[in-house]
């Protein structure tokens, strides 16, 4: 789910956690966090659902 700010991406995040914790694994990610050397790959991967900005496709 792409979602414009990152407030928004803390908000959806938060929702789906509530609603769908038991059963889907919900990740959120905005441009400004940190990646480590791994990237972001393995995290998409292993989620559910993930929730981003567009900074994250660039």
């Amino acid at each position: 789910m792409v979602v414009p700010t990152i407030p928004l991406v803390e908000q959806q995040c938060t929702m789906l956690n509530r609603f769908l914790r038991k059963v889907f694994w919900v990740e959120g990610m905005s441009g400004s966090d940190i990646v480590d050397d791994n990237g972001r790959a393995p995290y998409v991967l292993a989620s559910h659902v993930t929730v981003f900005t567009p900074q994250v496709l660039m």
